[in-house]
C-alpha cells in the first residue's frame, strides 16, 4: 500500500521505479 501522505513527485518516482523494472523484466525474458 502506498502511503496518502507521499507527494505526487515520489508516487510518480515509484511508478517510474516499477514501469522500469517491469520493462527490463521483460527485456531480460
Amino acid at each position: 500500500m502506498v502511503d496518502v501522505s507521499l507527494g505526487d513527485r515520489d508516487l510518480a518516482r515509484v511508478m517510474a521505479y516499477l514501469t522500469l523494472e517491469r520493462l527490463i523484466f521483460i527485456s531480460i525474458f
